[in-house]
């Protein structure tokens, strides 16, 4: 499965404050337990996060998440 990365990127702008702090934290490389720590907001709201964020940029996994967050210039 490929990701359309323009389409990727032009939802990745338009992200509300607290999903793009997620996406940059996923680019990271942080897992889901630090990133609800660093924000002070619990593992299952970080979830909510990743599955709408997964969902609205149409990826699949960590790794695009990282290549859509640098292309987007959010990391």
């Amino acid at each position: 499965m490929s990701v359309d990365m323009t389409n990727a990127i032009r939802a990745a702008r338009r992200l509300p404050p607290r999903q793009k702090a997620v996406l940059r934290a996923l680019a990271d490389g942080k897992f889901r337990k630090e990133i609800a720590h660093e924000n002070g907001i619990a593992l299952g709201t970080v979830n909510q996060h990743c599955n709408a964020l997964f969902l609205r940029l149409g990826i699949h996994s960590r790794v695009e998440a990282a290549r859509v967050a640098v292309a987007a210039r959010i990391v």
